[in-house]
């Protein structure tokens, strides 16, 4: 016989697009379960991608500008005062554009999954922030680009605005399923009371962060 150690053949991780596909149209808790057993399954990885998803929807509009030359402008930009400002509106979108997605990426996304893990846990939940953190960005990268394309295709009219109200009830079903796959001793109810709280947390920066540049404003 050989005295040879045995050694664990690891599982090859998968690539992006089937961790997202499987998320997005398999949403079930087995499904996740298994995307979490993938050998890179952390928060570093979800990071990149949201990273990624945010140059991609901050980068195309630009680009569509330029080499339309200047012809088709999309809403954004002109908020941004592009039309006007030239160059230096472009400069500044730009310098939003890589803020958001090399800084306010992994912030975020830190803050998101350790706010929500802490929910969780205190819910009765066992579980590690690392493995939620990367169904997380499994939901939250292709969200950015789904919701992008479908302000650029349907346009802002009374579908496309039906179809981005509905999106954010779908992102909050994939959260639930996401939960009770990362967290053992987590019925459907306590995952629900997870989502609704951070949906309550989100509410209150959100307006205390406008309040805010309202009174900058007066």
């Amino acid at each position: 016989m050989s005295d040879q150690p045995i050694t664990e053949i690891q599982a090859p991780s998968l690539p992006w697009y089937k961790v997202w596909i499987s998320t997005y149209f398999s949403p079930k808790e087995q499904t996740y379960r298994n995307l979490l057993q993938d050998p890179k399954a952390n928060t570093n990885r979800a990071v990149i991608w949201v990273g990624a998803s945010i140059l991609i929807i901050g980068l195309v509009p630009l680009l569509v500008y330029w080499l339309s030359g200047s012809r088709f402008i999309h809403d954004d930009l002109v908020d941004s005062g592009i039309t006007s400002q030239g160059e230096i509106a472009i400069v500044y979108m730009l310098l939003g554009v890589f803020g958001a997605a090399f800084i306010g990426a992994p912030i975020g996304m830190s803050i998101a999954s350790s706010l929500i893990h802490w929910i969780a846990t205190k819910m009765g939940g066992e579980g590690v922030a690392e493995k939620f953190g990367f169904l997380l960005g499994a939901i939250a990268a292709p969200a950015y680009l789904i919701d992008s394309a479908i302000e650029g295709i349907v346009g802002n009219n009374i579908i496309g605005l039906s179809l981005r109200f509905a999106f954010p009830f779908y992102q909050a079903f994939l959260l639930v399923i996401a939960l009770k796959a990362a967290y053992n001793n987590l019925s459907t109810m306590k995952a629900v009371g997870v989502v609704m709280l951070l949906a309550l947390v989100s509410a209150l920066i959100v307006g205390c962060l406008v309040g805010m540049l309202m009174l900058l404003r007066v």
